[in-house]
């Protein structure tokens, strides 16, 4: 168990560096939303801005996410390129967007924490009393 924390700990850090080196390119945008009342309020973003936010994204653990993140029904979902790899996206008006490459060898979980972008978001990060979006 050990082993695989520090594991875990090693490829987030050698990942972030990683990221922290990225380009981003969208290649299909698609909006898939169920609508009710909470998507309405959604101001989402363009595909060019979009493209922005994910750059500026960081890493999220699946603790943080199910623990400080909004999960709706309103995504968006399509293709990207990635630090050079090509990925199915889907953000989400939550705040955070999750990557699956299309063999699914890889995937991993985004987090929008600069609030210049918050308002793209009907909510943002609120584990911490922290909250973003409308």
């Amino acid at each position: 168990m050990k082993r695989k924390i520090i594991l875990q700990a090693l490829f987030l850090l050698i990942f972030s560096n990683v990221l922290g080196q990225r380009n981003v390119r969208v290649l299909s945008y698609k909006i898939d939303t169920i609508i009710n009342n909470e998507c309405y309020k959604w101001n989402y973003p363009s595909k060019d801005t979009m493209q922005v936010i994910i750059s500026k994204m960081t890493s999220l653990s699946g603790e943080e996410h199910h623990g400080c993140y909004n999960n709706y029904s309103c995504d968006i979902k399509g293709e990207i390129i990635y630090a050079g790899i090509k990925y199915s996206y889907s953000l989400n008006a939550g705040g955070w967007v999750r990557l699956v490459s299309l063999d699914y060898s890889r995937q991993f979980l985004l987090a929008c924490t600069d609030k210049k972008y918050f308002k793209y978001f009907i909510s943002t990060k609120d584990c911490n009393g922290v909250s973003g979006g409308k």
